[in-house]
């Protein structure tokens, strides 16, 4: 292609750079040209020099970027413009010191014509390499992408690594360009050999004394498959996340071996680093509920009592009509970031504008994750509560609770969820001279669905609870149903819902329906607007009559969790406050 050469003038201060015009290109083609140039890297000083030597070399640049996008016959003329003046001064600096412009006829594209792919070895019949094989870019009529073609062949020979076949290879790979018929045929055959399985799986991990971290037949639990099964990358993440989430260690490296071939076997290689044992943590926030306050909270945990994985924590915290102090002794069990016994003791005492109460309890729980997903968890509570509610005589109540509980949850993010769900149920019962010094029988259950839509999300919740009891009245407090407050009716006070006495005090219900919806939409990346309506109450029998409060709100995804700032309003309720302002922190689901 014949270079010719003229000038151009122009003014700007902008430090100097070359450049490319290119005409008649369509947009990825002259994307490709651009990228293969990388005419941003030459030298500013065009010496005549300097214009000969890039002649040959843009000249097999662009060919090498149109053949890859599949026109073989494009055509060009190209010009170097630059800014000199007729008597070869310079002027001032300005923002491009010389142009490169393409004038181009692409001409007609190389399109395919025939396409066959194969898959041979012993995986011949893996639909997870089948599913690859069956969608591939290049398919009778498409224009030839060579980047396309490659990124297939890399994109099958990885899925096969991941699958166990450390053998696979390309026995034939043939792409055929006919210049003159403008077609193309690719011709693809696929040997993956054996399927490897997993191999000896040995652990490193040491401390500062020189011991393990943790007993090698602990770490087996962690374990997300066997030696012996066939080898797949998925399980093998899955066990390398389940060690990180543990929280024993600081790192954790999660090696493949060469293979065994002899033995068909991948080794693996587990490196683990020690984290932080001990750890303490002091906080400082805002509680709303039971009245707005500030609260301040110090935790301490061991996160390795020994070797077995065993965890202690224990927590206080304190606000201004509330102060818990918690401790818990867990033992891991099957799957250790799940499955668990643990030995819990507690004491709580809150004051409220309808009760008063303090509690000790303390009591074992077993939490098991079954094959369906759920968390099931049995858990047996003794409870020994001295409550005080408005328009009561003080109650002091002992009770032995065994119980049983499922839960299950989906999200698609933990931030920030635009699909999940969470369903809960508990039951849990007392009798009179076994333990209790009342018979009785409680059930709650729950229902949370979030659903994106237009952009935000549409989230909907229900809570239901019933107790099963002669005289309510001998219930503590803390076993009663009060409806109001952040999660539950907003617009309303927290725990003001529920049946009233004789001089209008909230004493607590039987029964509680509570139901929630709520639509809330991102402005930017982490600040967003909420419009809900909640409705519900606590009751006894069939003394129901619905409460409902309606609002607007503040979303923030901040870095420790999503914070919601509402006001609700009451909705047809003269006897209510005004409004409420509700505080809340913490994940959707």
């Amino acid at each position: 292609m014949p270079f010719c050469f003229s000038t151009l003038a122009w003014a700007d201060d902008t430090p100097p750079t070359p450049r490319v015009k290119i005409r008649n290109l369509p947009e990825a083609l002259e994307a490709n040209v651009r990228a293969h140039l990388a005419i941003a890297e030459e030298s500013c000083r065009l010496t005549t020099r300097l214009e000969h030597s890039l002649e040959d070399s843009f000249d097999r640049r662009i060919r090498n970027a149109t053949k890859a996008l599949g026109y073989y016959h494009a055509k060009w003329e190209a010009a170097f413009v630059h800014n000199d003046d007729e008597n070869g001064k310079k002027k001032k600096k300005r923002k491009y010191c010389w142009t490169l412009e393409l004038d181009f006829e692409p001409g007609e594209p190389t399109t395919y014509s025939a396409v066959e792919i194969s898959i041979t070895g012993e995986g011949k019949d893996d639909n997870a390499l089948h599913k690859i094989a069956s969608q591939p870019p290049m398919t009778i009529g498409e224009v030839v992408h060579h980047g396309q073609y490659e990124s297939f062949k890399s994109q099958l020979q990885n899925r096969a690594l991941q699958r166990g076949y450390a053998d696979a290879e390309f026995t034939e790979q043939q792409l055929s360009i006919n210049i003159d018929t403008h077609e193309a045929t690719a011709t693809l055959v696929f040997n993956v050999g054996q399927r490897y399985r997993f191999g000896p799986i040995s652990f490193e991990q040491t401390q500062a004394n020189g011991k393990p971290i943790l007993d090698e037949d602990y770490l087996q639990r962690f374990l997300t498959f066997q030696p012996g099964e066939e080898f797949d990358i998925k399980p093998l993440g899955q066990f390398q996340q389940s060690l990180i989430d543990s929280r024993y260690f600081g790192e954790v490296d999660v090696q493949q071996l060469p293979p065994d071939k002899d033995r068909g076997e991948i080794p693996i290689q587990v490196v683990l680093t020690p984290g932080k044992r001990y750890t303490t943590s002091l906080g400082v926030g805002y509680q709303n509920q039971p009245d707005p306050s500030p609260r301040t909270s110090v935790k301490f945990d061991n996160r390795r009592v020994n070797r077995r994985g065993h965890r202690f924590s224990t927590m206080a915290e304190a606000a201004l009509n509330s102060a818990t102090v918690d401790m818990d002794y867990r033992i891991p069990l099957e799957n250790p970031n799940v499955d668990e016994l643990k030995f819990f003791a507690g004491w709580e005492q809150e004051e409220s504008d309808t009760n008063e109460n303090e509690t000790w309890s303390t009591g074992a729980a077993l939490t098991k994750r079954l094959p369906s997903e759920w968390l099931r968890t049995y858990d047996l509570t003794y409870l020994v509560e001295t409550s005080s509610v408005e328009g009561e005589d003080e109650l002091s109540t002992t009770l032995l609770l065994p119980g049983i509980a499922y839960t299950k949850s989906y999200a698609n993010d933990y931030l920030y969820p635009t699909w999940g769900w969470r369903l809960s149920a508990r039951a849990r019962a007392g009798a009179e001279g076994a333990g209790s010094d009342i018979t009785l029988s409680q059930v709650r259950a729950g229902g949370k669905q979030i659903i994106g839509f237009l952009g935000g999300r549409f989230i909907g919740r229900v809570d239901l609870g019933t107790t099963i009891v002669d005289d309510i009245e001998r219930v503590p407090a803390s076993l009663r149903f009060f409806a109001g407050g952040d999660n539950s009716v907003r617009g309303y006070d927290y725990e003001s819902l529920g049946p009233k006495d004789e001089e209008g005090n909230v004493v607590g219900g039987k029964h509680m329906i509570t139901a929630s919806l709520e639509y809330d939409h991102l402005i930017t990346d982490t600040f967003g607007f909420a419009v809900f309506t909640d409705a519900g109450n606590a009751f006894d029998n069939d003394e129901f009559e619905w409460k409902q409060g309606a609002g607007v709100g503040l979303r923030w995804l901040s870095p420790v969790g999503p914070v919601r700032f509402d006001i609700g309003v009451p909705v047809n309720d003269d006897d209510a406050d005004a409004f409420q302002i509700h505080l809340s922190l913490g994940a959707d689901l």
